[in-house]
């Protein structure tokens, strides 16, 4: 009986729970994310009775939630891939809106720019049509501007969209977390709260429409959550812990480029390879679509831009001008305030264009010096402002409004955005360059009829490895210099156009045979040598030398200073005067003109040190000069060679040569613990000296015997040793013993020095006699014993030639007599071994030979001094004179010129030929078009050859062979011919200046319209095309995805609402069935109650 009651209790009680389970379905059939919940009833232990097992009914065990882990995970995973296409799609759509519709649409702004074009090559001095082409550039710049704005806006918009997609994800990521932490506290599932999972779904559903996310679920019901695909993902809630995402954008670039990472404000990592959700969507959008299109049509902007302006170049105003650029594209600059904490604020302009101001700026704020401490991120360079409220550098100016706290940091980026930039730089119609920048014309004698048309000529303005920049140190001092060895393989320099006031020196031993030979691209030989072999010159003028192909080897102009073009161009040794203004105004002159040798080389005679006409003295042809046999080359010989060919080429009065003997030591090769020094034969007690003052003056009171040296203090505390020439008098004494009396003079003091009795047995008693006399240190000059051991001498104190007579009367005797106007031929210094006191200084060191400008009182006009080469003049010569050979191109150079260095010629060259190149020079803007301000003839010779000769100075600067190409191209001027010319034709290329009006590069420019500037055929409208049919691709493509996936999707949905959903048809028969059993087990339980009363009444 009790079983009976027991049982129907049971079951009357379950029935009741899923009835109540039941309702509470239909009451959630429209709640969002619920599921189907079950009420689980299992059978109940049955008992035994004996060998009888009788059932014990059945129990609750719990409600179950209707739910399947994998249909969950395939919803989220079809969920996540069709909510990707959604932001694809339409951010595209807008962007075909964009670049299609009317307003902004660039297609008919370039048929309005290039129609404009055509409509003026018709009429190009027609100031109404130039003012439509402009007005037609700025509508084009316009239609640029407006769509980069646009751009620009979508830009920021999926920007927005991400950060607030970002920020959801990562508040659904705080809920999820929550969430977990209530199912921790129970250790099996089926003890949760249904709610609590049905809320836990909903979370993870939500997550993976904005991002891919994987899941693994824990026995009791928590879940550890990965973003991306479960064979590559990266977790971010684990149990009790999560990391938030956020986004990273690339700095200098517009798009920037955007990417996910993960714990950014930790340990963040990239988040790569994602797709998918919303965020995956916009991301790809972003990625695929808006930066390829803008980064294309920013192409388009800076090509159309370069290409007009290249063209524009080209051409020639109304004004008679080179044309200038018609647009012009700025770079965009940002400041990146995130890290400041005040309202700082910033404005930044360019105040000169540089190379730097593209370079990334940090600028951290010093409140205790009210400045900023700027650092350049490209360089690593720093800086710091003068003050608070602005800054410069890089050519920017940042000035910051607000104030700014200790620490506040701020960031300045630039980037191109071209399309949003474009401007038009002028609003003068008249700068519009329609005509061509050359005119040619046929000269009236021709014989043929072709027509010749001229256009300009650009190249690449490649920099070879071998220029002058690359190779040398701007610096004239030899120590700068490098090495070179003779070749005829190879040039050593190449000295671009642009070059300004260039010397190029060479310095080599005299053994050394090696010249500089300079020519011109087209073979005309400037400067060298003239016995170049014709092996040599086929080896040296070729293509891969930088020649032009076809030349003509040509020694027209070489060593003929100013021949070539009227240039100021010299090769050997030059010295220029300087003059200044001082404080009153006046001009003075600050540096005279000179030149000086090094020592004169010891050459033994015979031999002809320089030939005839092979230097030139100012532009004048020298003299020879030779040593005869058993002499040898002396400072003096070389003095009076020149002050000879001074006089014959009538220079007197405006140059002087001198010789001199100065060698400068450094107080750093002096080294006081040296105990030795002689100079020329007499030894100078430097025992005790440690100064530089007590050395001078012990070398001043050694020498003053023979009066050969002088020391002073230079520059710097450096030592100077002179001898630059004494005037010394030969005295025949005649017959000493005969001597009564002696009377010496130098024209204004007298002494008589004491005779002995019997006279003098001696030239030493003699000389001795002399310097006891009174007043003999009152002399202007010192006397000694001569070389010859049998004379006297008297040297003057003062260097040079001396305009004093000296006497020498003895009485007694009628044989004595006087050399007067003795040489004043500065002698060797020379320091005799053993000498220990200079450390770098040694041996014979010669005199040097000075050329020195004259002028008269008041004169303050610029001189010049040159010794330059003759056409058979060369290094060698010049070396002979201790003068080394340097190469002057006064101005800027206008052409490219090649420099080899060769040795012998006859073929006994040898590995001694070399030495060193060093010299200085300064950089400058060439204009390639200069060629334009004169008249250029292009004459054919022969049928086959041709020259090119400048008009004006009649200069010939190339002589080429034809080859039938109808094309001949020289600097700037490209020259076409329709037909073969004929010997006699002549074509005379000028500026044009009296072709203002031509159209010629008017077409130009209307025809980049179809040109093919992208490659793959691809004109300007053809790749703005190309940007539309891209995104219309992608739109159709993610439309179509779409669609199918959205069947995917559906198809999911159904599959869990065939399990979870809440189905009211089925949830209506369960109602009846649940209240049929529970009527049922009413009955069990009152049949039960009607056997106990029966029971009870038995009893």
């Amino acid at each position: 009986m009790t079983d009976i009651l027991s049982i129907g209790g049971n079951s009357l009680k379950n029935n009741q729970s899923a009835l109540a389970v039941v309702s509470n379905n239909i009451a959630n059939v429209n709640t969002e994310g619920y599921v189907r919940q079950e009420l689980d009833i299992k059978e109940n232990k049955p008992s035994r009775n004996g060998t009888v097992f009788l059932g014990s009914g059945a129990i609750a065990s719990g409600v179950k939630r209707a739910y399947d882990s994998l249909i969950e995970a395939s919803l989220r995973s079809s969920n996540t891939d069709l909510s990707g296409q959604t932001p694809l799609i339409d951010f595209t759509n807008r962007l075909i809106d964009i670049m299609g519709g009317e307003k902004a649409s660039l297609t008919p702004a370039l048929d309005e720019f290039f129609g404009s074009f055509k409509a003026l090559s018709q009429d190009p001095s027609s100031l109404t049509r130039r003012n439509q082409t402009l007005s037609e550039a700025k509508n084009l710049a316009s239609r640029f501007n407006e769509l980069g704005n646009q751009f620009e806006a979508i830009d920021r918009e999926t920007k927005t969209q991400l950060d607030y997609k970002v920020s959801q994800f990562n508040t659904l990521s705080d809920q999820l977390l929550t969430v977990n932490k209530k199912l921790s506290r129970q250790s099996d599932i089926t003890r949760q709260p249904p709610d609590l999972l049905n809320t836990r779904d909903k979370i993870l559903a939500d997550m993976s429409q904005l991002l891919r996310i994987s899941v693994r679920e824990e026995a009791n019901g928590s879940v550890s959550a990965s973003i991306g695909s479960a064979s590559n993902s990266v977790d971010f809630i684990t149990k009790g812990t999560k990391k938030d995402i956020g986004l990273d954008y690339a700095i200098g670039k517009i798009p920037a480029s955007a990417s996910l990472v993960l714990d950014p404000f930790g340990n963040s990592s990239s988040l790569t390879g994602l797709s998918g959700g919303e965020i995956g969507g916009t991301l790809q959008f972003r990625l695929s679509m808006l930066e390829p299109s803008w980064n294309e049509l920013n192409a388009i902007s800076s090509s159309i831009a370069l290409e007009v302006n290249n063209t524009m170049a080209g051409g020639m105003d109304l004004y008679g001008q080179k044309g200038v650029a018609l647009f012009d594209i700025p770079r965009s600059y940002v400041a990146d305030l995130s890290m400041t904490n005040s309202n700082v604020g910033v404005k930044i302009s360019v105040t000169k264009e540089l190379p730097q101001n593209n370079n990334s700026l940090e600028f951290i704020f010093d409140k205790a010096n009210s400045r900023w401490v700027i650092s350049d991120l490209t360089t690593g360079q720093k800086y710091t402002s003068k003050g608070a409220s602005s800054a410069s550098v890089n050519g920017l100016r940042i000035s910051f409004s607000g104030s700014p706290v200790d620490g506040d940091v701020a960031r300045i980026n630039s980037f191109d955005s071209a399309a949003k930039n474009m401007v038009v730089l002028y609003d003068d119609a008249k700068k519009i360059a329609a005509a061509e920048l050359f005119g040619v014309k046929n000269a009236a004698t021709n014989l043929s009829s072709v027509r010749a048309k001229v256009s300009v000529f650009t190249n690449d303005g490649s920099v070879p490895d071998n220029s002058l920049e690359k190779i040398i140190s701007n610096n004239l001092n030899v120590s700068a210099g490098v090495n070179i060895s003779h070749s005829t393989i190879e040039p050593k320099a190449t000295l671009q156009a642009g070059l300004k006031d260039v010397v190029l020196s060479l310095k080599k031993d005299r053994t050394s045979e090696l010249n500089l030979q300079v020519f011109t691209k087209e073979g005309r030989h400037l400067f060298g040598t003239g016995n170049l072999t014709e092996t040599n010159k086929s080896t040296m003028l070729t293509q891969e030398n930088g020649f032009q192909a076809g030349l003509t080897y040509s020694d027209a102009y070489l060593n003929n200073s100013s021949s070539y073009m009227g240039y100021d161009w010299k090769m050997g040794v030059v010295g220029k005067s300087a003059t200044a203004i001082d404080s009153e105004g006046n001009k003075l002159v600050a540096k005279e003109a000179f030149i000086k040798s090094a020592g004169i080389p010891k050459i033994d005679g015979p031999s002809v040190i320089v030939p005839a006409n092979s230097l030139k003295l100012n532009g004048n042809a020298m003299t020879e000069l030779s040593v005869a046999n058993g002499s040898s080359l002396s400072a003096s010989a070389v003095v009076a060679w020149l002050n000879s060919n001074i006089s014959s080429s009538s220079l007197t009065g405006s140059m002087t040569a001198t010789a001199k003997n100065e060698i400068i030591i450094p107080a750093s090769d002096i080294d006081f613990s040296g105990n030795t020094l002689v100079i020329n034969g007499a030894t100078v007690n430097v025992g005790s000296v440690t100064d530089m003052t007590g050395l001078i003056n012990q070398i001043n009171a050694q020498t003053s015997s023979t009066n050969t040296v002088e020391a002073r203090l230079g520059a710097n505390g450096g030592l100077v040793l002179s001898n630059a020439g004494f005037q010394v008098e030969t005295i025949n004494v005649g017959t000493l013993s005969s001597y009564t009396g002696l009377s010496i003079s130098d024209g204004s003091t007298t002494i008589t020095p004491t005779v002995p009795g019997s006279g003098f047995p001696s030239v030493d008693a003699l000389v001795t006699a002399i310097q006891a006399a009174t007043n003999y240190a009152n002399l202007n000059f010192t006397v000694s014993k001569a070389a010859n051991g049998s004379d006297i001498e008297y040297t003057w104190k003062t260097q040079g030639s001396q305009s004093a007579t000296a006497t020498y009367a003895a009485a007694g005797v009628t044989d004595e007599s006087i050399s007067l106007g003795g040489s004043a031929d500065p002698k060797t210094i020379t320091f005799s071994g053993g000498s220990n006191l200079f450390t770098q200084v040694s041996g014979e060191n010669q005199a040097s030979v000075i050329l020195t400008a004259s002028r008269a009182s008041g004169d303050t006009s610029d001189k010049e001094i040159s010794l330059t080469l003759g056409k058979t003049g060369s290094a060698d010569i010049l070396n002979n004179l201790g003068f080394n050979t340097s190469l002057y191109l006064g101005g800027v150079l206008e052409e490219e010129l090649i420099v080899f260095g060769t040795g012998s010629t006859d073929g006994t060259s040898t590995s001694d030929d070399t030495g060193k190149i060093f010299g200085k020079f300064a950089s400058s803007q060439t204009d390639p078009l200069s060629i334009r301000g004169r008249t250029t003839n292009f004459e054919f010779i022969t049928d086959s050859q041709y020259r090119i000769i400048d008009s004006k100075s009649g200069t010939v600067l190339a002589e080429r062979s034809y080859d039938g190409s109808g094309e001949v191209q020289y600097g700037a001027i490209k020259l076409a011919l329709d037909q073969p010319p004929l010997k006699g034709d002549i074509f005379s290329v000028d500026g044009n200046q009296t072709g203002l009006g031509s159209n010629e590069n008017a077409i130009r420019v209307a025809g980049l319209e179809s040109k093919d500037v992208f490659g793959n055929d691809q004109n300007f409208f053809q790749a703005y095309l190309s940007i539309l049919t891209s995104a219309g691709n992608l739109s159709n493509k993610a439309t179509v995805a779409k669609e199918a996936l959205e069947v995917v999707y559906d198809q999911a949905v159904q599959t869990k609402d065939q399990l979870a959903g809440v189905n009211l048809d089925e949830e209506a028969a369960n109602l009846i069935r649940f209240q049929q059993a529970y009527q049922a087990s009413a009955r069990v339980m009152q049949t039960a109650n009607t056997l106990f009363d029966s029971l009870l009444r038995i009893g």
